[in-house]
């Protein structure tokens, strides 16, 4: 019995999973949504703001944020000396880098943040970015840290680990102030950011039937998508940086004590030879799901796994599988190509979500629409890819956003509706790059590597989500900048694209020898509706089967 089939017996997708699923699996979304917006509503800046300025004595006055009254000296407004700085005509004709008695702001219906406490704009606008920068750091981190503690001591253990690293370092702000000791907090708390979120969806994964592992995903996607388009209006709700961070940490706390509740993962405990534990777990989950008769003696014939080994017995070297991601021509073609392709996709995702808070629109409703607009290429790439494809709605995803991006830096237009609709367009389209390119990964690469090439492919995204920080700190001087930039960065990603093969109905590779041949009888123009499909047990119009079905320029489904 492998393990599939003893999870089928334990209940199929009973009421354990279903409750891990929409209990677990949610809320480790939340804790995901929650630390990834708040790193952009903890250093958000007002669109104006000024440095007042003491230039005569006399009656008349300039009420700034220390009030100032009658029969004192005046002020003006002085502005950034940046471009876009303050986004403030400057009455007098001077600009400044620094503000020596602390920036004024209009915050409108924005609050106080930590950039705007730390008067980190205009000179000093390149710390907030820093601190950009030093979360992805800390996500990148994050994946190598858990990946090494969930198959050395377990999924459990990983979790624990990193939620409890989340909850204090996003309490450290509210104790610091200074920059370095804040960008180190940043830092530690991306650690638990996403691998949190990512390795219980593993663990939820291992505990899901295939037939049922699709809709995990599912849910992961459509509770993101609800609630990062609702985080805006939270944030606006509470009106605090301090309540995001506590939030946070309040958050990490409840997946604690969820996490008591759920079992280490069987498959887990089966890799690491730990037979009777697996069989325990697989007991209980049946019972859960309202099996009484099942005992331990039904998983009898349940198969250890054992770490993969070379035929002489010798485990395999890491650093040598690794290399195989690139030691065959096609295969090696493949990775490049990908790799390149989620870097730019991550960059443009990332350094676009930024610059959503300088169109100049309500911060909170442009958030909420951009973001709930994904739940359509969510319900697309579910319901599409296995009949479009992934190359050509993936290349069209990019493209696109690559030319919006580049008319709306072009025309520079003042109209707020037409603004607003660009945004969403390429935050759309950007999105659906990302869902189609994550889902690639798993595909392309073989069975003996696909591990490693999942992992080497997140630090490539995150190492793109770092320069997005610095793409989107191109803003302090010119609005329309970072955009010109990602529009021509979106169509270097979608040529790219045009060369990963399409993985549609094509088997997953196992070996090797299966990567570098993967979908190699692909025309450069392949589209799989184009394409007339046989199945294996069709019958030929002489009612013999077809021996050729596998040959160029057609396509068997696997499915």
């Amino acid at each position: 019995m492998d393990f599939d089939g003893a999870l089928n017996k334990s209940g199929g997708f009973g009421r354990f999973q279903k409750i891990l699923a929409l209990v677990f699996l949610t809320t480790a979304t939340a804790h995901f949504t929650c630390n990834h917006m708040a790193q952009v509503f903890l250093l958000i800046v007002p669109e104006h703001y000024w440095c007042p300025l003491v230039v005569s004595n006399g009656n008349g006055s300039f009420e700034d944020s220390s009030g100032v009254g009658n029969d004192t000296p005046v002020y003006v407004r002085q502005s950034c000396l940046l471009e876009f700085g303050s986004g403030t005509s400057d009455r007098n004709g001077t600009t400044t880098d620094y503000c020596e008695g602390g920036w004024y702001y209009e915050y409108n219906d924005l609050y106080p943040t930590m950039s705007t406490e730390n008067n980190w704009v205009c000179g000093d606008a390149w710390k907030q970015y820093v601190l950009h920068t030093t979360f992805w750091i800390g996500s990148m981190s994050g994946y190598v840290t858990s990946g090494f503690l969930a198959d050395k001591f377990g999924r459990k253990v990983a979790i624990c680990v990193l939620a409890t690293i989340s909850a204090l370092a996003n309490l450290i702000p509210l104790f610091i102030n200074q920059h370095l000791g804040l960008a180190i907090a940043r830092l530690v708390a991306g650690m638990g950011a996403e691998s949190v979120c990512s390795t219980i969806f593993v663990l939820v994964m291992e505990f899901t039937i295939p037939e049922r592992r699709t809709l995990i995903g599912f849910v992961w996607a459509f509770s993101w998508t609800l609630m990062a388009s609702a985080y805006p209006w939270y944030a606006d709700l509470i009106q605090s940086w301090r309540g995001l961070v506590i939030t946070n940490s309040a958050l990490s706390a409840v997946i604690l004590v969820l996490l008591w509740f759920v079992p280490e993962s069987p498959s887990w405990h089966l890799t690491a030879g730990r037979r009777d534990k697996a069989v325990a777990i697989l007991t209980k989950i049946a019972r859960v799901n309202g099996l009484r008769d099942i005992s331990e003696d039904d998983f009898k014939a349940l198969q250890i796994k054992t770490t993969v080994t070379t035929s002489s017995g010798k485990k395999r070297s890491f650093l040598k599988d690794t290399l195989t991601l690139v030691a065959t021509p096609r295969l090696r073609r493949n990775t490049l190509v990908l790799f390149a392709g989620w870097f730019l996709i991550c960059l443009c995702y990332n350094a676009n979500t930024l610059e959503l808070s300088h169109l100049g629109l309500n911060v909170y409703g442009t958030y909420s629409i951009a973001i709930a607009f994904e739940l359509p290429v969510n319900l697309f790439t579910i319901m599409a890819l296995d009949r479009l494809g992934r190359r050509w709605p993936n290349v069209a995803f990019m493209f696109v956003g690559g030319a919006v991006s580049l008319v709306m830096a072009l025309i520079r237009t003042d109209s707020a509706g037409a603004t607003l609709a660009m945004a969403v367009i390429t935050i759309v389209c950007y999105a659906g790059g990302y869902n189609i390119t994550y889902q690639l990964a798993s595909e392309i690469f073989p069975t003996e590597i696909r591990g490693r090439g999942v992992l080497l492919k997140r630090l490539f995204g995150d190492i793109g989500s770092c320069l997005g920080a610095d793409v989107a700190y191109l803003v302090e001087y010119d609005r329309y900048l970072p955009v010109l930039v990602l529009g021509a960065l979106s169509l270097l990603a979608s040529i790219l694209l045009f060369f990963v093969p399409d993985t549609v109905h094509e088997p997953l590779p196992q070996t090797i020898e299966d990567g570098e041949n993967f979908a190699k009888n692909q025309g450069l123009c392949f589209c799989p509706i184009l394409v007339e499909r046989i199945t294996p047990d069709e019958p030929k119009a002489n009612g013999k089967q077809d021996a050729e079905e596998d040959k160029p320029g057609r396509i068997t489904s696997h499915l």
